[in-house]
């Protein structure tokens, strides 16, 4: 059974309570986390993480490009992240650019995915969904239930947090859906206030509420 990661998954539901906003002596992070849906939307670069490990074979988010500042600008879904985010995969998608990416990170080092990206047609306007599964040692991403890409899984670690990146845009996304493995595991729902800044300006603190 699928496990939402939040009180609901509809990124059209609306939100009653204000939104959290993760800030910095620097500045806002450019991060909104509500409690079904998180905005991203800066002029700059920022990344948030889950606070758990989970161990899934698919995992999906919901998103809207709603504005993009410049051609630099990029979603990148991280999964199976540990080692203090020096381990992870991660889609990497860049409207403007036209491409879809797979990237591996392995103790602090890119390596090869043996996967070219992706060629892409501009976006519509409107919600699109970004998946993957990790299933028999092979990885494969999805971009609206079509899979762009394939590669080799082995390497990544066995459970790891889910983590997001953008930059130079206003995104707006669901909470991630996740089925975890083996199918009868059960874990804790994960509050998307619990999730931590990955990087962005220094000194992160959440803002009062």
């Amino acid at each position: 059974a699928l496990l939402i990661l939040a009180a609901a998954a509809a990124l059209a539901s609306p939100t009653v309570a204000a939104p959290l906003e993760w800030c910095s002596a620097d500045g806002f992070t450019g991060w909104q986390i509500g409690p079904d849906r998180l905005t991203f939307d800066h002029r700059g670069a920022a990344s948030i993480v889950s606070s758990e490990a989970v161990t899934e074979r698919e995992g999906e988010f919901a998103f809207e490009f709603r504005r993009n500042y410049g051609p630099w600008a990029r979603l990148e879904l991280r999964f199976r992240a540990s080692g203090d985010e020096q381990t992870y995969g991660a889609v990497v998608l860049e409207p403007l650019q036209g491409r879809l990416s797979l990237v591996r990170k392995q103790d602090g080092r890119f390596v090869d995915t043996q996967c070219q990206p992706a060629q892409l047609d501009p976006l519509a306007p409107g919600l699109h969904r970004l998946s993957y599964r990790i299933e028999d040692r092979r990885l494969a991403v999805s971009l609206d239930g079509k899979q762009l890409l394939e590669t080799d899984a082995t390497g990544l670690p066995p459970e790891g947090r889910i983590g997001l990146s953008a930059a130079f845009a206003r995104i707006e996304l669901s909470a991630p859906r996740l089925q975890l493995s083996p199918p009868e595991a059960t874990g804790e729902v994960l509050d998307l206030a619990d999730w931590k800044v990955l990087y962005g300006p220094a000194a992160w603190t959440r803002a009062p509420e």
